[in-house]
């Protein structure tokens, strides 16, 4: 064939129909004394090629855990068709284990001559298959090549690099790099943001990084580290903690990063600089804080293997709590948190707040995502799933049901040793004000889901509240009282809604409901504003202790105004815990139970001398 030059950005289609000679003939290497390029005597033996690639291949499990691709994985969670069965087959196989034993010898055997069947098919599809441009294809022979070479005959190894190359050079001519901005924020919400990230990022940057003796292959890396850089700034505000998009596809977001890392250590070349690598780190710590449960997860595993690739102290708070979980290392009781060890955290560019006790693997935890005009609620109790899913809110407005005309904004946040605290708020048609809270207490074991109503008819307002309930907890309401309870094996949640008499003698507009996977709760209210929390204790020496909750009356300046606000006193035991909020601004001080402020919101707990202790305040 005529003489030619075959090289990243430069692809001549007749080349890929060549005989193999003249395939290695046309290459352009970076360096004439690259191990890959045959010698003279051998040129055009793509068996010497890949004997070179399993020499090699001693280097490439760098990694003890990770032994094929993380983002393949997901791909084919969802199609399992997207990789053709001669490759699925060998990707499947182990490393096998020698054994002086005969039977072990020959299961040995018959290990061997599967494989070499399946090496026989594999060969056929290289030598039929080789105009496929599919990039999830091209994925999966580039895992073989890092993961499975040494597993492999020499001849085998050769073909399957010239067919994994011809792919990459015809995938460096399709090449849409991914743009920091509005678009690939807008990407991030796809459902195909997984595949986009692969063909234009991971893909690059592997197949620059896996033929980097092949000319031009240091831009064609450049350009997916460009996309993927770009990718992850989208993806993250300023201190590295992820958008809400990205926390709702966690799985392939971090899958796409442990895939990208590992390549990037095997071939020693690092993905980021420095002030992106501490970026990445913050994302680690505070990804950790939304993904971290008590039992182990895929996203926990892969938290762990991105942790071991990037340099981060391995005695942080974070990376102690996330070891625990897949190690099974049982977690000392914590000290009192220091400022800097504290789990919570929360961005107004992220849509995210989150409110955790501890880094302990059996930690409670609420986070909400406030990116829709439906929040999502991620709520744990003692690093077992509670409630995860929409938070619902139907606001029925004298009998007019509401919509929101603006997003959810965070309006308040709030974190300390004792207590974490996150408000938002969102505006419904005709001026409604539609505000939502949680507190959660650190070493009390208790946290408090509020509605607020404002600017509402003063003939009437009813709000209906639902949390998603995971499928494991039941709950039911107890004889006698509107106290409910959640059960899950041993572990039990009560639940107190303040806004409903406790007596279930006593008449109220309001009601709960349970129905599968769902608890609800309809409150109502007149005079333009309401407030309805929903206390929920899990503290075990509280689990039996006797509840008792009323309704306080509020005063403005000593004068009685029911619209002024709300508040509620609630004793289990010797704990006794205030809650007031005001509905609307005011120019004099309020009262409540004796107790005077300015405050719109209140959270106090009352000690047996009757002294407050104040655990929260916030201005109006």
């Amino acid at each position: 064939m005529p003489t030619a030059s075959l090289r990243f950005g430069n692809v001549l289609p007749e080349v890929f129909e060549s005989t193999d000679a003249e395939f290695l003939a046309a290459l352009k290497w970076r360096d004439h004394e690259t191990q890959l390029r045959p010698d003279a005597d051998t040129e055009g033996d793509l068996k010497t090629v890949g004997l070179a690639w399993k020499q090699q291949c001693l280097e490439h499990r760098t990694h003890k855990v990770q032994s094929r691709f993380a983002t393949l994985d997901r791909v084919l969670a969802n199609d399992q068709g997207a990789v053709p069965m001669e490759l699925l087959a060998l990707r499947e196989n182990k490393p096998r284990a020698r054994s002086k034993k005969k039977a072990a010898k020959a299961d040995s055997t018959l290990t061997r001559e599967a494989q070499a069947e399946q090496e026989q098919t594999l060969r056929h599809w290289l030598a039929t298959g080789r105009q496929t441009d599919d990039a999830i294809v091209l994925l999966g022979c580039l895992e073989l090549l890092l993961f499975r070479a040494d597993q492999l005959a020499a001849q085998t190894v050769g073909e399957l690099w010239r067919w994994t190359l011809s792919a990459a050079l015809r995938l460096s001519e399709q090449l849409i790099e991914i743009e920091e901005g509005d678009e690939t924020e807008q990407m991030l919400d796809s459902e195909v943001v997984l595949r986009v990230a692969i063909a234009s990022g991971l893909l690059p940057w592997l197949c620059g990084l896996f033929f980097d003796d092949v000319k031009g292959a240091p831009k064609l890396a450049k350009s997916g580290r460009k996309s993927l850089t770009s990718l992850f700034v989208s993806g993250t505000d300023d201190g590295g903690a992820p958008t809400a998009s990205v926390v709702r596809g966690l799985g392939d977001w971090l899958a796409l990063w442990t895939d990208t890392l590992i390549a990037g250590r095997r071939f020693k070349q690092p993905l980021w600089k420095d002030s992106q690598e501490r970026r990445f780190v913050s994302f680690l710590k505070t990804t950790t804080s939304l993904a971290m449960d008590a039992e182990p997860s895929l996203n926990c595993e892969l938290l762990g293997t991105l942790a071991e690739l990037i340099e981060s102290k391995p005695d942080d708070s974070w990376r102690t709590g996330l070891n625990a979980v897949l190690h099974g290392i049982k977690h000392e009781t914590d000290d009192a948190p220091k400022k800097k060890d504290i789990a919570s955290w929360q961005s107004d560019t992220c849509s995210i707040a989150c409110l955790r006790t501890s880094w302990r693997p059996d930690a409670s935890r609420i986070s909400v995502l406030h990116d829709r005009r439906m929040l999502t609620i991620d709520m744990m109790i003692n690093g077992r799933p509670f409630a995860v899913g929409d938070w619902g809110l139907q606001v029925m407005n004298n009998g007019e049901r509401l919509e929101l005309t603006s997003d959810w904004e965070c309006c308040c946040w709030y974190t300390d040793k004792e207590v974490d605290y996150a408000e938002w708020t969102a505006t419904a048609n005709g001026g409604v004000k539609v505000g939502r809270y949680a507190l959660l207490h650190r070493e009390a074991e208790y946290a408090v889901l509020a509605d607020v109503i404002k600017n509402a008819s003063p003939v009437r307002v009813d709000v209906t509240s639902t949390l998603p309930l995971i499928d494991a907890w039941t709950g039911s309401g107890l004889p006698g009282t509107r106290e409910q309870a959640f059960l899950h094996g041993q572990h039990a949640v009560r639940a107190f809604p303040l806004m409903l008499p406790q007596d279930v003698g006593l008449g109220t507009s309001g009601n709960v409901a349970h129905r599968p996977g769902e608890f609800s709760l309809t409150t109502a209210a007149t005079g333009g504003g309401l407030f309805s929390p929903l206390v929920l204790d899990w503290n075990s020496k509280r689990l039996k202790t006797e509840a008792e909750w009323r309704e306080l009356t509020i005063t403005e300046a000593g004068q009685l105004d029911h619209t002024s606000g709300r508040g509620f006193r609630i004793a289990l035991g010797k704990h006794n815990l205030l809650l007031m909020r005001g509905l609307r601004s005011i120019t004099r001080y309020r009262t409540v139970l004796g107790y005077q402020t300015w405050n719109e919101t209140v959270v106090a707990s009352l000690n047996k001398d009757g002294i407050f202790d104040e655990i929260l305040l916030v201005e109006q």
